[in-house]
């Protein structure tokens, strides 16, 4: 197709209209006017209140009395010529190869 005539077919209204009339014509309708499209309106909002949280009131309830602990007892001496276990953290012989609690090798 020629693009002077392309130009001319978008460009005219009444090409646009006889098209509708023929189609009308076609589906057995009476040619209605052509309504240029307009944007819809939409009425403004309303100003909406702001909404404060509500909050629910419990009673607190009275705290509950912890009871006294008793006294720890003293910690007993460690002899300071022991080793301690690398794995289990327990006393060892100096003279021990193998740990007595947990069997792990002494380094």
């Amino acid at each position: 197709m020629d693009m002077g005539a392309v130009d001319y077919l978008t460009k005219t209204d009444s090409t646009v209209s006889l098209i509708i009339e023929k189609v009308e014509e076609h589906l057995g309708k009476s040619p209605a006017p052509v309504a240029t499209p307009t944007a819809p309106t939409v009425p403004p909002a309303a100003p909406q209140k702001p909404v404060a949280p509500q909050v629910k009131t419990t009673a607190t309830p009275a705290p509950i009395p912890t009871p006294a602990l008793p006294a720890a007892p003293a910690p007993t001496p460690v002899k300071t010529d022991s080793k301690f276990c690398a794995n289990c953290g327990k006393p060892i012989p100096q003279d021990a190869k193998f740990c007595p609690s947990c069997g792990g090798a002494v380094v």
